[in-house]
């Protein structure tokens, strides 16, 4: 994950930001639907997020979304 300026947290949490500008998902096969389908879609609604990459777990291939 990439922040431009400082970052914004959810409430007290220090572990889960709010304005990430990239979003970098490492695929596994146990999860990847989940990572591309729902997960995505939630990462979507970001405003600040201007891209999400993809990185398979077991090859040499990276995606934007």
């Amino acid at each position: 994950m990439a922040i431009c300026g400082q970052p914004a947290f959810v409430d007290t949490r220090t572990d889960t930001v709010t304005n990430p500008i990239l979003v970098i998902e490492v695929l596994s096969k146990s999860t990847s639907d989940y990572d591309r389908g729902q997960k995505f879609e939630a990462y979507r609604a970001i405003p600040t997020l201007k891209e999400y990459l993809t990185a398979a777990q077991d090859r040499p291939m990276l995606s934007t979304g």
